[in-house]
């Protein structure tokens, strides 16, 4: 199978896992949200906050770069194994120590024996690391697909079972514990890979992959705090039930970003790294890529924005009604969330990993600033903040592959440009209508249907009169990839 075809089947199964993984989680989250209080998710949000960090800093993008090597020597993969193994170790018991303090600070016992009983998911994800690593490469991408939903299932049963029997908060940090460990149970049972006892210890080629993959793990703890701090401070500010709130209108948020934008993010990194030696041709992939993602992401972030308030007291209740406006601000994240997921890839495969510490620093300096002076005046200034980021991000971030690659602006803006011209108008459609719909036979619910379907109607109308020749020509490349045919070496 060449590399077309590997990278749309890769793709299909990561959309099966992070379609399917967010489906099944959503659907607990719902489930448990009408179970559990606001400060319940709250303050396993804070919780996460430490796990979080811990977990990203300590696989030390090792990952990454054991995919991105073009040839792995398997004494090395062995020395990456059991050097993972004593960070996560090391991690683990750092938690163990910061779960007294962490409760104290928040004056919130619950923060301390969540944190307790999450602490060894630091170790349990590295232990991991390799056979995920492996499976990438050889693009093993429906195993990985099996690991995520086995996971998320499993781990969605056991906490809905736990709410219902009135554990809480820990019904949350059951289900994330539990899903660690069935990932980790598929994932070993579906790569032939065993580590053998270290011969050497630490070694010069040891030395290089943990001084790469720091740029990566960096790059990676710096994205992830730009949520975590706003956590942090939210819960500072406003309290643990105001961070629930913020956490259930980003859990939509997230949904919808990883069920488009993250399995082409995935594949990208294997899929760049094939086209590399030709530069014509990894620009091109960059600009396809691009394209579907805002094909995809645009209609769903501005429509989820569009119908917040009919959708959020249907589905979560009505107490959850203070994540409305948080929703409908952060749905104009959508342009800079189809840039920016493949700025990492593109600088890790072309060798510019310092480029993703800047660009980290960029992220956090700006979320700890925004959040600080947001954060105040409550949840809809936090999400203005959160928005006013994400753009400058996506900014610093072309700038910084112009500068470093040659990628032209015009690659992104022409890529992005037919789906926000038509997801616009289908917002402003909506938004307009939508209070204005009759209440049908299903209620709220037949408001809701008939505005998405408005939506829908209007996004495709635009598309198809306007973008006929852009979108006709994209589905004419996916279908010769799919049958096998190379890529075309155009660079747009």
């Amino acid at each position: 199978m060449n590399l077309g075809r590997r990278t749309i089947a890769g793709s299909l199964w990561n959309l099966l896992a992070n379609s399917g993984q967010q489906v099944i989680n959503f659907a607990f989250f719902v489930y448990m949200a009408r179970l559990l209080e606001p400060t319940a998710f709250g303050i396993m949000a804070l919780g996460l906050v430490v796990i979080d960090f811990a977990v990203s800093a300590g696989r030390l993008g090792l990952v990454e770069i054991c995919i991105r090597e073009e040839e792995l020597d398997e004494g090395l993969v062995n020395q990456i194994f059991w050097f993972l193994q004593a960070a996560g170790v090391a991690l683990t018991v750092i938690v163990l120590l910061l779960a007294w303090p962490a409760g104290a600070a928040f004056t919130a016992p619950d923060l301390t024996a969540i944190l307790l009983c999450l602490a060894p998911v630091c170790w349990l994800q590295n232990l991991s690391a390799i056979p995920e690593a492996r499976l990438q490469r050889a693009f093993g991408y429906r195993a990985l697909a099996m690991r995520t939903l086995a996971g998320s299932l499993v781990g969605g049963g056991v906490g809905v079972a736990a709410a219902l029997l009135g554990w809480g908060v820990f019904a949350l940090a059951f289900q994330k514990i539990t899903t660690v460990v069935v990932q980790n149970l598929v994932l070993w049972t579906s790569d032939p890979w065993r580590p053998s006892l270290p011969g050497r210890i630490y070694s010069a080629e040891l030395t290089r992959a943990v001084r790469m993959g720091a740029h990566i793990a960096v790059s990676g703890v710096m994205q992830m705090l730009n949520t975590k701090l706003m956590d942090l401070m939210v819960a500072i500010f406003l309290g643990a039930a105001a961070l629930g709130q913020l956490r259930t209108a980003w859990k939509i948020f997230e949904v919808l970003l990883y069920c488009t934008i993250q399995p082409l993010s995935t594949v990208s990194l294997v899929a760049f790294t094939r086209l590399n030696g030709d530069r014509v041709r990894l620009f091109d992939g960059y600009f396809r890529m691009t394209e579907v993602s805002a094909l995809a992401l645009a209609p769903l972030l501005l429509g989820a924005s569009a119908v917040a308030t009919l959708m959020v007291p249907l589905v979560f209740g009505e107490r959850w009604e203070p994540a409305i406006p948080i929703l409908q601000i952060l749905g104009f994240m959508a342009l800079a969330g189809a840039v920016d997921p493949f700025f990492a890839p593109m600088m890790t495969v072309t060798g510019h990993t310092e480029a993703l510490v800047r660009q980290g620093a960029v992220q956090t300096v700006a979320a700890v600033a925004l959040t600080m002076c947001t954060a105040p005046f409550g949840l809809a200034a936090v999400a203005v903040g959160q928005v006013v980021r994400s753009f400058a991000v996506a900014i610093v971030g072309l700038v910084m592959m112009k500068r470093s690659i040659g990628l032209p602006f015009a690659t992104s803006r022409r890529a992005v440009w037919p789906a926000f011209a038509a997801a616009v108008p289908m917002w402003v459609a909506v938004m307009l209508a939508a209070p204005r719909i009759p209440v049908g036979p299903a209620g709220s619910w037949w408001q809701l249907a008939l505005a998405v379907a408005l939506g829908a109607t209007v996004y495709g109308g635009v598309l198809a009169l306007f973008f006929r020749g852009e979108i006709g020509e994209l589905l004419l490349r996916v279908r010769s990839l799919v049958r096998g045919g190379g890529e075309t070496p155009e660079q747009p």
